[in-house]
Parts: C-alpha cells; structure tokens; sequence
C-alpha cells in the first residue's frame, strides 16, 4: 500500500497553515527534530482562552503573535493545572540553524487545545508572565 503525505514538501507538519494563517493542529509539542534546531523566540501579541460547550469543557488557548522568520517553528507547552488551579505554559519557536532564511517576522494565529477541565477557577501564564483567569461553572 502506498503511503500518502499529507503534507508534501513540508519538513515540519506542526507548522502547516491554511490560507488565513489560521494553524490548528495540536502539534506544538517538542518533536524529536528539535534536538537539532535552535530554540528562539515567539512574540505574542495576544493570548485568549475558549471555553468549549462540552462535558468536560474543553479548554482552547488562542494565540495571536509573531515568529522570528518564516523558517521558525511554534513550540508550546502547557503543564497541567496546579493545586491552585494555575496553568503555565511555554511558548517559544525552533529552526534549523544550518537553513539560511529571509529575516521578517511570521504573523501567526495558532489554537492549542489544553485538554479537559474540571470545575473551578484557574489562571494562567505564558512564558511566566501573568495571563488572565477563567472559570468552569
């Protein structure tokens, strides 16, 4: 059987985009790639969360930012709520030192789904600088 690319002539799938720039996978974890690239920055702009109408709610954290060129890749990575319901959670792009690449920034929109919550209150942060709070009735 044949195996179909469903990304063709992409090297990293987690940075495929739609026309709007609109990136929704839920691949900005680490990869194994990453060992090999350098770790840089991403800039945000602004940073929402949705509640999803589900049981559990489904928690999404929208991001709304800048990458450092075209070549980088968004990383994010969320721990799972502390005792007093605080999330935090990293964000930052990789690339391939070795690639050469043109040096403008790389607007992006990126929906990262933080999994299920239980009812509460919590707060966040990104990059450990204070986000807003939310609350799951």
């Amino acid at each position: 059987a044949a195996v179909i690319d469903p990304y063709p002539g992409v090297d990293d799938p987690n940075q495929v985009q739609n026309p709007n720039r609109v990136i929704m996978l839920d691949g900005f974890s680490p990869s194994n790639i990453d060992k090999d690239f350098s770790r840089g920055p991403a800039y945000i702009d602004s940073a929402d969360i949705v509640l999803k109408e589900s049981f559990p709610v489904q928690v999404e954290l929208v991001l709304i930012g800048n990458l450092p060129t075209p070549c980088n890749h968004l990383r994010v990575v969320a721990e799972d709520p502390d005792a007093d319901g605080h999330v935090e959670i990293e964000v930052y792009s990789v690339s391939d030192p070795e690639k050469m690449c043109i040096q403008i920034l790389e607007p992006f929109e990126a929906i990262i789904p933080l999994g299920d919550f239980a009812e509460g209150n919590y707060t966040f942060s990104i990059n450990e600088e204070p986000g807003s709070e939310f609350k799951i009735p």
